[in-house]
Parts: C-alpha cells; sequence; structure tokens
C-alpha cells in the first residue's frame, strides 16, 4: 500500500527519521521534555514501524520545491 500522498505543491509522507529535528522541536514547543536527536529518531522509527503495520499513521506535509516540512496530520 502507498502511504504518500503527492500534489502539485505538497507531499504527504509518513514521518520517519528525516523528520527528527523538526519533531524534536515540536514536542519541546508544546511544553514537553526536550528529546535528544537520537530519542527523536527511535520515537519516529517506532512510529513509522507502527504505521507500516496498521495502516494508519502520522503524515509529514513538505513543500515539493522547497522540500521543507510545515505541519503534520493524520489519516
Amino acid at each position: 500500500m502507498a502511504h504518500d500522498i503527492e500534489t502539485e505543491r505538497l507531499i504527504l509522507r509518513l514521518r520517519d527519521e528525516r523528520d527528527a529535528v523538526w519533531y524534536r522541536d515540536l514536542v519541546g514547543e508544546r511544553g514537553e521534555e526536550t528529546l535528544t536527536l537520537e530519542e527523536a529518531t527511535a520515537r519516529l522509527v517506532r512510529t513509522r514501524d507502527l504505521a507500516l503495520e496498521t495502516g494508519i499513521g502520522p503524515l509529514t506535509i513538505t513543500r515539493r520545491a522547497e522540500g521543507d516540512a510545515i505541519g503534520y496530520g493524520a489519516l
């Protein structure tokens, strides 16, 4: 099953270790304990693996041209 959704301007893909820095900052903004880069990476890998098993999981929204993460969602 394909997990990526692509439009002319956006790519929605399963969150994974590429998102570790961005995810670590996001968790910190929520007031949770600041994660190390290794902890953030480990969480993302576990979440991705679970999403691959269940077919449900968080997606990172990136701008196609810039390649930067601008948000997240789940389907």
